[in-house]
């Protein structure tokens, strides 16, 4: 991009250049309309010298901003999926420890407790499943994105970006629907 040894751009030399040449020219009396010319299309260069510059720090701020919202979006993408699998992990887990205690007290008592929170822990399960899944379609869509310049590359990047986010949210409607049915196992049970 530098093409002279004192670090200027090329086209800073020529006008550079150009510039003295005319002081030169004037200094030495002579103001033809040559001169002018050359200094009016000196000046006129660096004009768009500087609005090309202008425009290329712009698109520079643009990128910087575009690729700071882009990574935002990436880690907040990925919060919501360590989020989703600790949810439904979490209850999971909860629900099948409350069910080996409750087994292992043999009480009668408890069979309804036991059979009603089989649903949700089937659905909070179903959930994990969904945010381990969702964590490689993020990979897959970003994996297209990124390599791929072809339009089918890139559309099924999209699909697969749109398919990661309905599932995250099918995860967490998942996570709802064993909670709000976990409640309802534990009204059933008649109290002692």
């Amino acid at each position: 991009m530098n093409g002279s040894d004192d670090g200027k751009e090329p086209i800073v030399t020529v006008i550079d250049a150009l510039r003295e040449q005319a002081k030169v020219e004037l200094l030495n009396g002579r103001t033809d309309l040559a001169l002018k010319v050359m200094q009016a299309e000196g000046d006129a260069v660096a004009r768009d010298l500087e609005r090309f510059r202008a425009t290329q720090d712009a698109a520079r701020l643009d990128f910087e901003r575009f690729r700071m919202m882009f990574e935002s979006v990436i880690s907040y993408g990925g919060l919501a999926i360590k989020a989703l699998l600790l949810l439904n992990g979490g209850a999971a887990l909860a629900l099948l420890a409350l069910i080996g205690h409750l087994a292992a007290a043999a009480q009668s008592s408890a069979q309804p407790l036991i059979f009603g929170l089989s649903g949700p822990i089937l659905s909070f399960g179903w959930g994990a499943f969904v945010a381990a899944a969702a964590a490689g379609g993020a990979y897959l869509s970003q994996y297209f994105y990124q390599y791929h310049s072809d339009d089918k590359w890139l559309q099924a990047g999209v699909a697969i970006h749109v398919l990661t986010v309905a599932s995250v949210l099918g995860g967490y409607g998942l996570f709802l629907w064993g909670l709000y049915h976990s409640v309802n196992a534990f009204a059933i049970v008649p109290s002692t």
